[in-house]
């Protein structure tokens, strides 16, 4: 009966050690891997929305990302809601809008940013932990944030700003 018991205690043991080990690498790929809240401008685009894409494309490229529900348009100040399946229409106000703002369900926030009807930039706010503190930059559509936007990231202390290298 010893030896059964101490068998239980061994598996008991090396229970308790795997699942410490398992929290261990979970918070070691949590701090590694994953991208840190802050925010992150992309100048030459991000994944399919590449500078230079038409805006048309940019709503079909939003289409296609099934977390997205919602966009905010600066300029006139509009919302366009997804309550469908159905694709979005360029409506009026996307087309005469130079930034969208879209929010997305999994805690990332775009900006999109364009110029002469093309895509020029692309801004990413990345919350982590289901924070609530939100940059005004992606919150409200203020124009004087709007029109300098790249003096906003660099004057304001709450976020912290990455940059893409360029390529």
């Amino acid at each position: 009966m010893k030896e059964k018991e101490k068998k239980i205690k061994k598996q008991w043991g090396l229970r308790v050690f795997f699942g410490v080990v398992m929290i261990l690498i979970i918070i070691l790929v949590e701090m590694i891997a994953i991208h840190p809240s802050g925010i992150y401008s992309y100048q030459k685009g991000y994944k399919n929305f590449k500078a230079g894409i038409p805006k048309e494309r940019v709503l079909r490229h939003i289409d296609h990302m099934s977390t997205i529900r919602t966009i905010r348009v600066c300029d006139p100040v509009f919302v366009v809601q997804k309550t469908s399946r159905r694709k979005l229409e360029m409506s009026d106000e996307l087309a005469a809008s130079d930034h969208w703002i879209c929010y997305d369900k999994k805690g990332l926030d775009y900006l999109i940013r364009f110029k002469n009807d093309k895509l020029e930039k692309v801004f990413i706010q990345r919350v982590r932990f289901k924070k609530k503190d939100f940059s005004p930059l992606f919150t409200q559509c203020n124009p004087k944030i709007l029109k300098d936007i790249d003096f906003y990231l660099q004057t304001q202390d709450r976020f912290k700003v990455f940059y893409d290298n360029g390529s």
